[in-house]
């Protein structure tokens, strides 16, 4: 389990992150993804040791090399892991875990442009 997402669940902060590859994430609709790797906070906490997002216009647009770093701003959220299935003696419950989501201002690291956030500092966002 991912501890530090699990203690800033539903906040929303900047983060740091290098690109290692693209994949795809099959189903019902094939979606390209983007796998990103030793992501860190503004303080340069590592958060994460690795988070997929899917490839949208921001990161498509953005052109990324293997092991160039972006910031970017996204929100933790807990997801079950695994695929869905009714639980029984056979099948256990699913294991909660943690990712980020809603990714926004995606940029090349050094950027001018990067959005401003405040640090988490404890306190949960109004909504």
């Amino acid at each position: 389990m991912r501890e530090e997402l699990k203690r800033r669940e539903g906040m929303r902060g900047q983060f740091s992150a290098a690109f290692l590859r693209y994949g795809w994430r099959r189903g019902y609709v094939n979606h390209k993804t983007a796998l990103f790797v030793d992501v860190r906070d503004l303080r340069g906490q590592i958060v994460t040791d690795h988070v997929w997002f899917i490839v949208g216009a921001q990161i498509a647009e953005l052109d990324l090399k293997p092991y160039e770093r972006v910031c970017f701003v996204a929100r933790v959220a807990a997801y079950r892991k695994g695929p869905f299935q009714e639980e029984s003696d056979e099948c256990p419950a699913r294991e909660m875990d943690y990712r980020l989501v809603h990714y926004s201002n995606m940029q090349r690291e050094g950027s001018r442009q990067a959005a401003s956030l405040p640090l988490f500092d404890g306190q949960p966002e109004v909504r």
